[in-house]
C-alpha cells in the first residue's frame, strides 16, 4: 500500500499465511478468506475459490459506475 501510495486494501486468501492480512487493525477495507475457518479473523467468506471471479467482476462493475469513471465533456 506505501508502495502504490494507496489507503485501502481489499484482500482475497485462502491460507494460514493470509491471517496476518486478515488481522490488520489499519488499511485493511475488506478481508475475504476462501472457505470459512473457525478462528479466521476474516470478516467475509467465499465458499469455493470458483466464487472470486464473481467477486471480482461485481468490484469491476461497481468502479465503472463511479462518478470517477465517468467521462467529463466540459
Amino acid at each position: 500500500m506505501t508502495h502504490l501510495r494507496r489507503t485501502g486494501l481489499f484482500f482475497i486468501g485462502d491460507d494460514e499465511t493470509d491471517e496476518d492480512v486478515f488481522g490488520l487493525t489499519e488499511g485493511l477495507i475488506m478481508g475475504v478468506r476462501v472457505g470459512h475457518q473457525v478462528g479466521s479473523r476474516a470478516r467475509y467468506y467465499l465458499k469455493h475459490q470458483s466464487e472470486i471471479e464473481e467477486v471480482i467482476r461485481f468490484l469491476v462493475r461497481r468502479l465503472d459506475h463511479t462518478p470517477e469513471s465517468y467521462t467529463r465533456s466540459w
